[in-house]
């Protein structure tokens, strides 16, 4: 009897283990089969099913998967906890081949979430420990993720080379999926040149057809067709038509979303715009029927799918305006828009579906494109109400724009907290600190130049310049010129006013945004400026005025200037001097292979001390020279005190791309989110800095990503405004300006930090006339 029931027991656990097996294999095939049709719902709920009923070295590859389905629904914070339990289990059984996926998967999350250190470090581990599995395969797919960091990076040359590295690979253990992959990102890196390797486009075209029917192949198809889109029209339409063929057999409905949707772009390339509206219409009708909502939008005209469905609003908005439907290209662009501003906060946090790099360059370019289509509707509209209406429509449009254009350099949140804890624009503009300041919004069009310009109890004017001169084109030329003329001053230190080829292009940008307006500055004593496009990187103080033969740089005028990113961004409040805390610090030596600033930084420092004898509200002065000037001694005295200003005589270079711009010190650098995060404190004190200044920077000339960072760094480092240098000038008479700004600034409680700058560089302007010595400095944010 012992031994038929030590028999039966061992029946049950075979048949048991048996019956498991056979309920994984099947929900694991289900959960496959779902995947591969673009069902992510249902295969993460098929893979959770099989989970607990697995050997936990089994689930390492579902918990891979369940993190790829995630990241394709969107869920990056549940994609990366199954790649935590998917790590922590390869660390357990010490699978060197599953641990480098896991790290090649995450290396690929950090690039969503736009953590390019992050994600470069992750990539290399992965890539470690590939090269040491002897697995062909494992060390093919680190690759391609390397590869992938290395293109977000712009590193394109790099990028290719690890996706060749991973094709030889391949040749030792082929996967078809990943190979068709890997050429897709390279035609993809190559095709972002004037002249692609259309050899490589029809071999990645190839791979991708005989790849089983899938939601990768679809997506390969469909990504491959809209590249082609440019070059060749025809082919592209062939491809996307394929992808949708496929994609209804599956069906995928996503797919078939995507190649609708871009069939209609075709059309539109092709100007068969009848056609293409109809497609794009039903691409919007299938989009409505996709619910992936996530329930975190409360805008009504939004759909429940807004990362799709901004783009076909956008689309629809493009046809109506080509076919000059004015009126319902405004709808289907504010609705581009509305969806626009739903997802926005969930890609800041890098929480969504697809790499934001194309994201926000489409953001940006539909909001120009509304801003574009309010203004030209403004401007026919004759009665003033409805006018109004428009005009300020396309104020708040711009705003969006300009706080976009920052989220997209800094690549984080740190614009969106600015912007809620701001004032409102009408409530900036009528504020009695600003009854003599005007606001002007200059925006170049392909054809024109619109000013928005906002005065004190009047409405919204709006001015069109449409002269050969404010066509873009001919104004990049006239830019380019004016900037290679400031940085090079002739003679050593003299521009002859009555040289009116020196003149020429100063002259020119003060005809386009500066004439139309003067008679409405009459009043006025600060101009404020929310630059657009190349305005960022040049100095509007040096336009000039020739009119009557009576010429005048711009800052010779009645009033000041000031940049900022944008009004919402600011905080435009008087600064208080009744208790003023000053931290000097400066670099006299030479650093890491940037030349010396001499003792001029020294004598500036002393300059400003000198000031404190006769400055009675100078309550503290703390000064930091050369190997004082390092990263512990600066977070240490910031967080001893909360100082009003804080002034840098240091080298500081503002790149394209935030993470490489930097602050110099002895022996170290700072990074912008370093800078950040020392001057952190102030804001739990709620006493942020109010004045910022950097003495040395230099900008990329006539780059307008690099400028972005000088004109948002009172927006990412959290002080109210920041006076900083658009080109690096002369040491010495940097030192000058900047110890009268200080000097105006102690002796007149009255005076506004905009007039102390102006007054600073007026005094410089009666020795040297050259602006190179001072029009490179501006006034960002705060100008009170």
């Amino acid at each position: 009897m012992k031994k038929f029931h030590r028999y039966f027991s061992y029946f049950v656990l075979v048949l048991s283990a048996a019956m498991s097996t056979a309920f994984a294999n099947e929900e694991s095939g289900q959960a496959q089969s779902a995947f591969n049709q673009g069902q992510f719902t249902g295969a993460i709920e098929h893979w959770e099913k099989i989970l607990p009923t697995l050997p936990q070295n089994q689930q390492i590859e579902v918990y891979l998967q369940l993190a790829s389905a995630y990241q394709s629904l969107g869920f990056i914070t549940q994609a990366h906890q199954s790649l935590d339990h998917a790590f922590d289990l390869s660390q357990q059984f010490q699978d060197q081949v599953r641990k480098s996926l896991v790290l090649g998967a995450r290396s690929d999350l950090y690039l969503i979430q736009r953590h390019l250190a992050e994600a470069e470090k992750c990539a290399k581990q992965s890539v470690d420990l590939a090269r040491q599995s002897q697995s062909p395969l494992t060390y093919a797919t680190a690759l391609n993720y390397q590869g992938n960091v290395l293109s977000v990076q712009e590193n394109y040359s790099e990028a290719l080379r690890k996706y060749q590295a991973s094709l030889k690979q391949l040749q030792l253990e082929d996967d078809a999926v990943l190979r068709a992959k890997v050429l897709g990102n390279m035609v993809q890196i190559e095709f972002k040149t004037d002249s692609p390797n259309l050899t490589h486009f029809e071999e990645a075209l190839s791979h991708t057809r005989s790849l089983p029917v899938s939601h990768d192949q679809i997506f390969g198809l469909i990504k491959l067709g809209h590249l082609i889109l440019t070059h060749n029209t025809p082919q592209a339409k062939e491809i996307l038509r394929e992808a949708l063929t496929i994609a209804k057999q599956l069906p995928d409905k996503m797919g078939i979303i995507y190649a609708t949707g871009y069939l209609g772009e075709v059309a539109e390339k092709e100007t068969q715009y009848v056609e293409a509206e109809t497609l794009t219409k039903q691409t919007i009708s299938l989009t409505q029927q996709y619910d992936v909502s996530s329930g975190f939008c409360k805008i009504p005209s939004v759909s429940s799918a807004p990362e799709l469905m901004y783009q076909w609003q956008w689309q629809l908005g493009r046809l109506k305006k080509i076919q000059k439907e004015l009126e319902g290209a405004l709808v289907a662009y504010q609705l581009a828009a509305d969806n626009l501003q739903c997802i926005q906060p969930m890609m800041i946090r890098g929480n969504y579906r697809y790499p934001p790099q194309s994201f926000y360059e489409n953001a940006g370019k539909i909001y120009f494109e509304l801003a574009d289509l309010q203004l030209q509707l403004a401007h026919s509209i004759n009665e003033e109400s409805a006018r109004q209406s428009k005009l300020k429509a396309a104020r708040e449009t711009l705003e969006r724009l300009k706080v976009t254009e920052l989220q997209n350099y800094f690549r984080e949140d740190c614009v969106t907290v600015a912007e809620e804890k701001y004032k409102k624009i009408d409530e900036v503009i009528k504020d009695k600190d600003n009854a003599h300041t005007a606001i002007l919004y200059p925006m170049i069009f392909p054809n024109r130049v619109e000013l928005l310009l906002g005065l004190p109890d009047k409405p919204l004017k709006q001015f069109r310049v449409d002269t050969e001169d404010a066509k873009e084109n001919q104004l990049s030329f006239i830019i380019e010129d004016f900037l290679g003329q400031l940085e090079k001053p002739n003679n050593g230190s003299r521009w002859l006013r009555c040289n009116s080829e020196e003149l020429d292009n100063a002259r020119r940008l003060y005809e386009v945004f500066i004439r139309p307006i003067e008679q409405e500055l009459e009043k006025i004593d600060t101009l404020v400026v929310v630059p657009d496009k190349l305005l960022r990187t040049i100095p509007f103080a040096a336009f000039y005025d020739a009119k009557d033969g009576k010429g005048k740089f711009l800052v010779e005028k009645q009033y000041a200037l000031a940049t900022v990113p944008g009004l919402t961004l600011i905080e435009p409040t008087s600064l208080k001097r009744d208790h003023l805390n000053l931290l000097s610090a400066g670099l006299s030596v030479s650093e890491a292979g940037f030349e010396a600033l001499g003792q001029a930084s020294i004598a500036m420092v002393r300059g400003i001390q000198q000031e404190k004898k006769f400055c009675q509200n100078l309550s503290t002065f703390v000064s930091l020279t050369d190997d004082q000037f390092n990263r512990y001694e600066l977070e240490q005295t910031l967080n001893r005190t909360a100082y009003t200003m804080v002034s840098f005589d240091t080298h500081a270079s503002f790149n394209k791309r935030s993470q490489n711009s930097f602050l110099l010190l002895h022996g170290d650098k700072l990074t912008m989110n370093d800078l950040a995060k020392l001057f952190y404190p102030n804001l739990f004190r709620e006493e942020p800095i109010e004045l910022l200044t950097l003495s040395a920077c230099e900008t990329a000339k006539g780059d307008e990503q690099a400028a972005l960072g000088l004109a948002g760094i009172t927006v990412k480092v959290g002080v109210r405004s920041a006076v900083g240098s658009l080109w690096k000038v002369d040491n010495e008479k940097t030192a000058q300006l900047m110890t009268v700004f200080f000097k105006s600034l102690c002796d007149n409680p009255t005076l506004s930090k905009a007039k102390a700058l102006q007054e600073a560089q007026q005094e410089l302007l009666k020795e040297k006339t050259h602006p190179y010595y001072w029009a490179a400095f501006l006034l960002m944010g705060n100008w009170h």
